[in-house]
């Protein structure tokens, strides 16, 4: 059995393309359009947290199974032991209450 080791220390070719020099170190942060987009999506995400949290448990269920843990309908059907049209019906009950929900807080 061979053990692969990893180096944590940046490649010389990441360090050479950071530069220093004050011109160059201000290019290298970020714009501040992308920092006030950066900001909104932050902001987008916790309100859908929120809203994720406001549904009911069997719709929040199988959204949270296709979304994070990446399954599909089937899939959410044979783990939940329920009918594909049930999941199918939660999804679009929940997705239809999330587009309403954060559209109105927006």
């Amino acid at each position: 059995m061979q053990c692969r080791t990893t180096s944590t220390s940046p490649s010389r070719e990441s360090v050479s393309n950071f530069s220093l020099r004050p011109a160059a170190f201000a290019e290298q942060l970020q714009a501040p359009g992308d920092l006030e987009q950066s900001v909104a999506e932050r902001d987008q995400a916790a309100r859908l947290r929120g809203s994720l949290d406001k549904l009911p448990d069997a719709q929040r269920e199988v959204i949270a199974l296709a979304y994070f843990g990446e399954m599909s309908t089937s899939e959410i059907a044979r783990e939940l032991t329920l009918p594909l049209g049930t999941v199918k019906g939660r999804m679009r009950l929940g997705l239809n209450a999330l587009r309403s929900r954060v559209a109105a807080s927006s």
